[in-house]
């Protein structure tokens, strides 16, 4: 009886309490990328973006704005500010560059889709544990988003 319900608890604890598996993939990619970049103890936020929607480019430049204002806050969830990532959902790799480029997207990192199953994400924040803080941000709310986890 012990045995089921340690290896119950087991079995609950890593799939309740487990990171995300988009955060640990994007942390994994952004370590390897730009070995450079301080990403602990920072919050991360990601939009996965296509170069013919609108919402999700507006949501782009929302986040780059964000990035640029609260890199270095003292956020919850991110003791030493955040971290903006954005993966284009777009096939072509030429694309997405020429259009980050054109929407002046400088703050923001952008990752390939490669090994990342971002089929049902919008924009989404993670703590710096890997836990959800926002889920499906609208673009207009992104900024008010994270300047509501500063810390004082």
């Amino acid at each position: 009886m012990k045995k089921i319900i340690i290896i119950f608890f087991c079995f609950f604890a890593s799939n309740f309490l487990a990171q995300d598996n988009l955060f640990v993939k994007v942390k994994e990619q952004l370590k390897k990328q730009h070995p450079e970049l301080q990403i602990e103890n920072k919050l991360i936020v990601i939009n996965v973006w296509s170069s013919n929607d609108a919402e999700s480019r507006n949501a782009n430049a929302e986040l780059n704005k964000t990035a640029s204002t609260f890199e270095y806050a003292k956020l919850k969830g991110g003791r030493r500010g955040m971290i903006a990532v954005v993966i284009n959902s777009d096939e072509s790799e030429n694309l997405s560059v020429i259009t980050l480029g054109k929407d002046k997207i400088t703050k923001a990192i952008a990752l390939s889709k490669a090994d990342l199953d971002v089929s049902a994400v919008k924009t989404v924040a993670f703590d710096s544990d890997g836990n959800k803080v926002y889920s499906s941000i609208p673009s207009k709310d992104i900024f008010s988003s994270i300047q509501k986890l500063i810390t004082r």
